[in-house]
């Protein structure tokens, strides 16, 4: 099968050789000319793709494997390479997931944390491609997510993009194909690429040239157009059973992990706040490495000699910490004790209460 596949399709009709760099040209002919004599004179027999659109295809698919990360993936329809909307279905896909700046990284990553990443790529054949968001996650609920991409792109649709986002897509694009022009391989890759994909070694020159004049109404038009509303498949990849560790946010807004493993009756936690080294005042350098050492130096109702005698009778342990950029407490503790290590915990630190001689003890 494999021979004869070979046979079928790496014909000199079908094949696209390019050179780049310093050559001899009769020279490079001349060998040129002498390798596609070694296919004989068979041709490729001329072939198109169809693609049959069914009511009951599926539009989500969701496998469950032995994965610690989940993976979803949703994609929309978009016509071949050649099509005009190609170029600003590109510049969408850079604003909307291209780098921590882009819309869906923002709003998804470091704004709502319910991804630990997500991307944009558009697929460009010869024939329709597909413009694909992919987003990987802890768990195996992805609800939040598809909804939150949807309210992005609907923003995007509504407001338009502001004129720093079409510059930053269009300059990442220019660079791409600048970058990828440098060397001699990069550019032999690109030319043979696109004289196989649209027959025009130079269509790069047409593609950016038509890039520079892709508009806000372009970008909302084209979002409308494929996008917005529209029919999409939706893969995921989940794991059997819930990812560990799990992670939970509180009413208050505070995030926790839970990481469990069974394989010994004790527990350890680290609490965090943003602080540390970095956020020091001026003149002030270790006040975080106090501030963390003090909060085991008394509370409204235990002195710190206390404090220490009720974790030494738990036959547990809480240090405090302090790093570049957090600060807080960390310990271990028997799991029969759990509940009292964490009552203790909570009047550590809701209910710090240190003294002046204290203070100086830890200064």
């Amino acid at each position: 099968d494999i021979i004869a596949y070979f046979q079928e399709h790496y014909t000199p009709d079908n094949m696209s050789v390019v050179i780049t760099g310093d050559f001899d040209e009769a020279k490079a002919r001349e060998a040129i000319s002498k390798f596609v004599k070694r296919f004989g004179e068979g041709k490729t027999k001329a072939f198109t793709i169809t693609r049959h659109k069914s009511e009951k295809s599926e539009k989500q698919k969701v496998i469950e494997r032995s994965v610690r990360e989940s993976y979803v993936s949703l994609s929309y329809p978009v016509p071949a390479i050649t099509h005009e909307d190609t170029v600003v279905l590109e510049v969408i896909a850079k604003i909307l997931g291209e780098g921590d700046s882009s819309r869906l990284q923002d709003c998804l990553k470091f704004k709502k944390g319910i991804v630990t990443n997500i991307s944009t790529y558009l697929f460009s054949p010869k024939e329709e491609g597909l413009f694909i968001i992919i987003a990987t996650f802890k768990g195996k609920t992805f609800d939040n997510i598809t909804k939150a991409v949807d309210e992005e792109i609907a923003r995007l649709v509504h407001d338009g993009p502001t004129e720093e986002e079409v510059e930053k897509a269009k300059n990442i694009i220019r660079a791409s194909y600048i970058y990828g022009s440098e060397t001699a391989q990069g550019a032999a890759r690109l030319l043979g690429n696109y004289q196989t994909l649209t027959g025009d070694p130079r269509y790069p020159d047409k593609y950016l040239k038509a890039l520079n004049k892709v508009s806000h109404l372009d970008i909302i038009r084209v979002l409308k157009k494929y996008i917005a509303g529209k029919d999409r498949k939706l893969a995921a990849l989940v794991p059997k059973e819930a990812s560990n560790p799990h992670t939970f946010a509180m009413e208050n807004g505070m995030s926790y992990v839970v990481n469990k493993n069974q394989s010994s009756p004790s527990f350890a936690f680290m609490i965090g706040f943003v602080g540390g080294l970095r956020d020091e005042p001026s003149g002030k350098n270790g006040i975080f490495n106090v501030m963390a050492r003090m909060l085991m130096k008394g509370t409204k109702t235990k002195n710190a000699a206390a404090i220490a005698k009720e974790i030494e009778v738990l036959a547990g342990d809480i240090s405090p910490y302090n790093g570049r950029n957090i600060f807080g407490l960390s310990g271990k503790f028997l799991a029969k004790d759990f509940r009292k290590a964490f009552t203790l915990l909570r009047e550590l630190l809701i209910e710090t209460a240190p003294s002046e001689e204290e203070l100086k003890k830890v200064k």
